[in-house]
């Protein structure tokens, strides 16, 4: 059994929830230990699936509801807003800054964080208490898939991850066979205010890319900010927007513009942002609105 040092920075309840925590993950000396790879390549050993989880990812909160899995799940952040359920589970606040005593309150098993939303010294501060951290990170709609895989182990859900794949991928061949004929010039709008779009080495430009589409600023990386002269210059044949409290009906920003040709032909459309944006299993959903757009595009 692990031993720790309770210095004067822990409060006395947060030393014996982590007690609590170090004599629960010793419960299974003599089981055999599953070791597991992560995304960032380290190496976490686990005697048995884990009960207490607790995901700093939505995307991860979505995934383990989809999997049947939620009744391992103890924790999740402010954002973990999909399926409704989960917000019925505990917060421990925002995924990049958690609150380290409710965390350590819950007794996890087991943390699930992203590489890209967490910091290092999160990571430090949670293997210094002695908690596994499972590091994800998708980037596409395959290392989504990568995901729902890995997690399916790590919970000892494989055969309800198998079901969920094998599903997701003949949703993926059906909008193979809707690819129109005619590369569709795309723009994804993340925000309006400022606008920031969907560039390079996103999950909504991988999306376009298996629909049919090109997305017009490729050449850019990750969610810069674009000026409207920049748009114009562009002229994209569809233009993807999505509504957010501050911006309802953001199809009508665009209007201003009608020398833009997605508006002339009124192809400024709304796609819920989770769909474009988060790596769980709605991103098949979207990559079928797309496919949806481009038909009808096409068919016009």
């Amino acid at each position: 059994m692990q031993f720790f040092y309770c210095s004067e920075r822990l409060s006395l309840r947060l030393c014996l929830s982590l007690f609590v925590v170090l004599l629960l993950s010793a419960q299974s000396n003599n089981a055999l230990a599953l070791e597991y790879t992560d995304a960032a390549g380290r190496n976490i050993e686990l005697s048995a699936p884990p009960r207490r989880i607790v995901s700093l990812v939505p995307s991860v909160t979505e995934i383990l509801y989809a999997l049947h899995a939620e009744h391992q799940l103890v924790g999740v952040t402010d954002f973990c807003n999909y399926p409704p359920a989960a917000s019925q589970k505990r917060s421990v606040g925002a995924y990049d800054s958690p609150g380290l005593e409710t965390v350590i309150s819950l007794a996890p098993d087991l943390i699930i964080m992203d590489i890209a939303g967490s910091s290092p010294g999160l990571l430090r501060q949670f293997e210094q208490l002695g908690v596994p951290v499972f590091l994800v990170a998708p980037k596409s709609l395959d290392s989504t898939m990568g995901t729902i895989d890995a997690l399916g182990m790590l919970t000892g859900k494989e055969v309800q991850a198998q079901v969920l794949l094998n599903m997701l991928r003949d949703r993926i061949e059906q909008v193979r066979k809707m690819r129109p004929a005619k590369t569709v010039r795309t723009l994804v709008c993340v925000m309006i205010k400022p606008l920031i779009v969907a560039a390079g080495g996103t999950l909504a430009d991988d999306l376009i890319g298996l629909a049919g589409g090109s997305n017009v600023v490729a050449g850019l990386r990750r969610y810069p900010v674009i000026g409207m002269e920049m748009v114009l210059a562009y002229d994209p044949e569809l233009i993807i927007v999505s509504p957010h409290p501050g911006t309802p009906n953001p199809v009508d920003y665009f209007q201003k513009w009608p020398q833009l040709q997605a508006v002339r032909n009124h192809n400024v459309v709304n796609i819920k942002a989770d769909l474009l944006q988060r790596p769980g299993p709605r991103l098949v959903d979207g990559l079928r609105e797309l496919a949806n757009q481009y038909e009808q595009m096409e068919s016009r």
